[in-house]
């Protein structure tokens, strides 16, 4: 029996997902809430008897889905893009995976867009089923709307769009597109946005109009330009046949009313045809680069030119036409009326199809394949779009659903394959749907056996989950390059390495911990904190000796070279681009993922001189991602699942102080603050988590922000409260372990917890202090998730307060009226804290850090609570009294995102971002400054001020330098 048998023989794969999920039994079956998808109901199947598990179908590399930015391949589509849904809008990608597939797959072809799409058999697709039409001629159509045959509308209306396993489809099902729907709407567009190198040397580009209008020139030339035009280094250029002088005019007319501009015409010669317009100018031709494409295979219509309203867009279509299409005039033998475009760009003839469905028209796309000519010239594959403005396509129609207009399309082929390799997918947000290149399809799903269960839980391939896997059964891997599992063999990658590395670095600094005399004050410190040998073993702590190349001489002689070791994260790098070790003279805890595969470390310093930083960590690598471990849950998660009941606290110390008292539902954030898939992780676990924090008042910040961030979420939260005299778990433990099991207990609901500490800090309950305890608390009970929930607290509050659940219900209406666009997740309001937010979140945390602040800092906020702090930082008089509780809670929340990232103890750190931030402001300011001089240069051209221009760009020039 070779190694994967035994394995196999060894491990079932109920117990292995058992580590990861918490299954309940559905028949002969188990589930769970799927933990690849965003979800609170069961649909993740674990079948004991096939040791298999199973959610639904996906597509192999390479097929396109139409995302923010244009069609993409799916395998690159990476968790947090947009892709349009079902429903035509743009949605959040929540995840991205791929699994290894052996079935059918399917290759349908639509009957309008003949491209091929290829996609597992058990992929749900967003279709119609085919009703015969009473003609007998035409039983392979679907009743349409603008039918000759005067059906009543009823036909039309009975329409029922269904989600269908793609095996199921037939020929003639029709396939649904919807019409996009929120593009972004642009009066106009600056060029200089889309310049990223400017010139240094040589001769300055004549200055032009930047800001554009967006208009009927703009939009012709723009037309005109995807069609016909390409861009050099130093030049634009349109190339027309040698009979359309009349275009090249128009072109050089163009050109001079919307930038500014003087183009030339030249009519080439020496036995070659053709007309040439040429505009000089570096940046005009950087922007059209960028904004358009470069080759004529990547061009593409901008953003800011798709869902122009109708007349425009017949402007952009018409310049399509002029520039490099056909039209088909009436004759003896055909209508007429029929156009088509032919490109090389796969992106712009999608676009053109988007562009003719928001006219009315209903095109046809047709692909004509690479080939070598007769005269040995190589041509690329090319794309044909066809339609009539007539619209008396008999295949196709508009059909309204739901208030989405979609485009129903006829399949016209569908081919059966077998298919052995990867398959890719995505779960999007809100629709819970996508749009491939020619129509829409259902939600990701998943399966397979326990190796690939290993494999997407974990991010890994083949290779490490049987390393994973390996380990829990205890089979022993014989030393080999590769393994082979079906008719494929796999080898170690860089993901292999670095989980190698991290497990030989953790065994090295335990097992100088225990037995090299360098580590005796180690060991001292340890034992000093009361802890163990059992407890040292149990968390494989260590020591990093005092060198600032141990661990790569250890780690050089295993086989590993220098760069592994910093992808590790067990390196920094020097000044000078060397290497050296990153953890040096301090005690390791070593983090392991939830099979208990170390990943990473942190750190504690032993002697504690002020000079580096008191706690370090790994940084993120391939394997670690802070914001999704949690220290201790491999070890705590069997009894989390017994208890019902999971603890998150702190600190590292804290963890291991609770388990060695006994207590092993307890785990902390590693190195950072609680995040949202933390929470989600445990809760696969637990339908209860508690949440003890230290009691000091950066504990109380962080406290608060996790409670948020658990009710938005929709996950159940209670808090430990310690008693006064102890700081945090560590200490509570050791004076009795009573005093954690009476706190345990004694759990309170988070947000009661909340209110009752804001009504112990005003204990007269005056009305002002009424007003603003119900300030702070309204806004969470108006973010929580549950309704349930909200009208709970809402209730509890009142009574707090002596006050009427009407007054308290009123007061969060104007609140919800006035807060429209109050983001419901931290992630996205971090993201919109800018540089000089970030500076005044920082010092906030800790005065005392504004010694650090050596100048002014000059840039300006619109928030007057920013505006205040940054006046008093300047002046060297900074006191939180200063400020009303208005402001302090705004500042404590801005605070709270500024911190996410940081270990409050650790001030160096926040040295060195404060330091770095100020720098930025700096640069923040003069980019304000430039963009203020480009506003102004422009309003003086419209208003014809040459003089005033001319200062301005003499400025503006030396600020650009």
């Amino acid at each position: 029996m070779d190694e994967i048998e035994q394995i196999k023989e060894r491990l079932n794969i109920e117990e292995v997902i058992s580590s990861y999920l918490t299954l309940k039994k559905a028949g002969s079956n188990l589930k769970a809430p799927c933990p690849f998808h965003n979800e609170k109901t069961p649909s993740f199947m674990v079948s004991p008897e096939r040791q298999t598990f199973k959610c639904f179908g996906c597509f192999p590399k390479g097929e396109l889905v139409q995302t923010e930015s244009g069609l993409k391949e799916i395998q690159k589509i990476k968790k947090g893009e947009k892709v349009y849904s079902s429903k035509g809008k743009l949605r959040k990608v929540n995840l991205a995976f791929k699994r290894k597939y052996e079935g059918d797959l399917l290759e349908i072809i639509p009957r309008m867009i003949c491209a091929p799409v290829k996609i597992t058999g058990d992929h749900k697709v967003f279709a119609i089923r085919t009703k015969n039409c009473k003609q007998n001629a035409r039983l392979s159509r679907l009743c349409q709307n603008k039918c000759k045959q005067n059906c009543p509308d009823k036909y039309f209306q009975k329409y029922k769009v269904e989600k269908i396993e793609a095996r199921k489809l037939t020929v003639n099902d029709y396939l649904l597109y919807p019409l996009k729907s929120n593009y972004t709407k642009c009066p106009n567009v600056n060029v200089f946005d889309y310049i990223n190198i400017k010139p240094k040397r040589g001769k300055k580009p004549r200055q032009f109009k930047n800001n554009i209008k967006i208009d009927d020139d703009f939009i012709r030339l723009a037309g005109l330009y995807i069609s016909e035009g390409s861009s050099h280094r130093a030049y634009i250029r349109f190339s027309y046949g040698p009979k359309e002088d009349h275009f090249a005019q128009e072109t050089v007319r163009l050109i001079s009313n919307v930038f500014g501009l003087k183009a030339s015409i030249h009519v080439r010669g020496r036995g070659k045809t053709g007309i040439e317009v040429t505009c000089c100018n570096s940046l005009l031709a950087q922007s059209f680069k960028t904004i358009f494409g470069a080759k004529a295979w990547e061009k593409k219509i901008p953003f800011f030119l798709l869902g122009l309203d109708k007349r425009h867009s017949q402007v952009l279509v018409n310049a399509f036409i002029d520039g490099d299409g056909t039209v088909l005039r009436p004759q003896k033998n055909n209508k007429g009326g029929r156009f088509s475009v032919t490109t090389t760009s796969l992106e712009l003839v999608h676009q053109m199809k988007d562009v003719l469905l928001s006219l009315g028209q209903r095109p046809s796309l047709n692909y004509a394949e690479s080939y070598q000519s007769t005269d040995g010239v190589n041509h690329r594959k090319s794309y044909k779009i066809n339609w009539r403005k007539d619209d008396n396509s008999h295949f196709s129609d508009f059909y309204i659903h739901e208030n989405v207009t979609y485009w129903i399309i006829p399949i016209r082929s569908i081919k059966k394959t077998d298919f052995i390799g990867h398959v890719y997918n995505l779960n999007v947000a809100i629709d819970h749907s996508y749009l491939t290149k020619s129509f829409s399809v259902g939600n990701c799903g998943e399966g397979g056996d326990v190796f690939t269960f290993i494999e997407k839980i974990e991010g890994v391939d083949f290779y490490n989950a049987l390393l994973i896997l390996a380990d829990r059964a205890g089979v022993k891997l014989k030393p080999k390059e590769g393994i082979k599992y079906g008719d494929k063999e796999y080898q170690p990658d860089q993901k292999t390495k670095l989980f190698e590395i991290n497990d030989w670095a953790a065994r090295v600094y335990h097992e100088i911990l225990i037995r090299h005399p360098k580590a005796s004050k180690a060991r001292a410190y340890l034992k000093d904190r009361g802890l163990s040998d059992e407890t040292i073993k149990k968390f494989q702590i260590g020591y990093a000796p005092e060198s600032w190349d141990f661990i790569i001489k250890f780690l050089l002689k295993k086989g590993y070279s220098e760069n592994e070791m910093f992808k590790a994260g067990l390196l920094a790098k020097g000044e000078r681009g060397g290497h050296y070790d990153r953890f040096r003279g301090r005690i390791m805890f070593p983090i392991s993922n939830v099979m208990g595969n170390v990943v990473a470390f942190t750190s504690r310093v032993l002697k504690d001189d002020g000079v580096g930083a008191k706690y370090l960590n790994s940084a993120d690598s391939s394997i670690y991602h802070k914001g999704k471990i949690l220290y201790g849950l491999n070890l705590a998660k069997m009894s989390i699942k017994s208890c019902d009941l999971a603890i998150m606290v702190e600190g590292n110390m804290d963890v291991i102080a609770t388990h060695q008292a006994g207590f092993l539902n307890v785990v902390a954030a590693s190195g950072t603050a609680a995040t949202a898939d933390q929470f989600k992780i445990l809760s696969r676990y637990t339908s209860e988590i508690a949440l003890c924090f230290d009691s000091d008042e950066a504990g109380e910040v962080a406290m608060k922000r996790s409670i948020r961030l658990a009710l938005e979420n929709d996950i159940n939260v209670k808090i430990v409260a310690l008693p006064r005299a102890f700081k945090d778990p560590d200490e509570a433990i050791v004076a009795d372990r009573k005093n954690w099991e009476r706190a345990v207990n004694e759990a309170k609901p988070a947000l009661e917890h909340w209110i009752d500490l804001l009504i112990r800090k005003s204990p007269t309950l005056s009305v002002s202090e009424k007003k603003k305890i119900a300030k702070e608390i309204l806004p969470v009970i108006k973010s929580t998730f549950s309704e349930i929930e909200k009208e709970h607290y809402v209730h509890y509050l009142a009574g707090k307060l002596s006050v009427s659940e009407n007054s308290l219900k009123d007061s969060m209406q104007k609140q919800k009226a006035d807060n429209k666009q109050k983001p419901t997740d931290f992630k996205q309001k971090e993201i919109k804290l800018s540089s000089l937010e970030r500076i005044v979140g920082i010092i906030w945390s800790d005065l005392s850090l504004v010694s650090e602040i050596k100048k002014n800092i000059e840039t300006k906020s619109e928030k007057k609570e920013v505006e205040k702090i940054v006046d008093l930082i300047n002046s060297g008089k900074l006191d939180k009294k200063e400020f009303s509780p208005d402001e302090q809670n705004e500042l404590n929340q801005i605070s709270l995102m500024a911190m996410k990232d940081f270990e409050v103890s650790n001030k160096d750190s926040l040295k060195e971002e404060l330091i770095f931030l100020v720098k930025r402001t700096e640069g923040d300011g003069r980019e304000g400054i430039k963009k203020d001089f480009a506003r102004k240069i422009a309003d003086a051209e419209k208003a014809g001020d040459k003089k005033k221009i001319k200062k301005l760009v003499e400025e503006f020039q030396g600020l650009i330098k």
